[in-house]
């Protein structure tokens, strides 16, 4: 079975054998990606940002949004830094050789 989340480390559930997957991203990447997913939503039922780019930031940047503080969130996952049944995979590295890093997560999950 596999699944897409966003829980920090600390929340994953850990079961024996087991294999996760890091995917990280720069953060300036993140911080575009993220705007425009929640200005696509509605900012009134409590789901999207109304915001323009700026305050988007100032925002994100405190935690005020929704999965808080993404320097947070790899600080929780650089804690798995090193465990065998974590494999670390950069948004970039698949941008530029996606096959490698398929291979790389094919070995990881046999």
């Amino acid at each position: 079975r596999m699944f897409n989340t966003h829980l920090p480390w600390e929340m994953m559930p850990k079961y024996m054998g087991a294999r996760y997957i890091y995917l990280v991203r720069d953060g300036r990447d993140v911080a575009t990606s993220f705007f425009h997913h929640l200005t696509n939503q509605d900012a009134q039922t409590g789901g999207g940002f109304g915001g323009d780019f700026n305050a988007f930031f100032e925002t994100w940047i405190a935690g005020e949004l929704p999965y808080g503080r993404w320097v947070d969130h790899v600080r929780s996952w650089n804690g798995a830094y090193g465990e065998p049944q974590v494999l670390f995979i950069r948004y970039e590295d698949m941008k530029r050789d996606l096959m490698a890093c398929v291979k790389k997560m094919m070995w990881h999950c046999d």
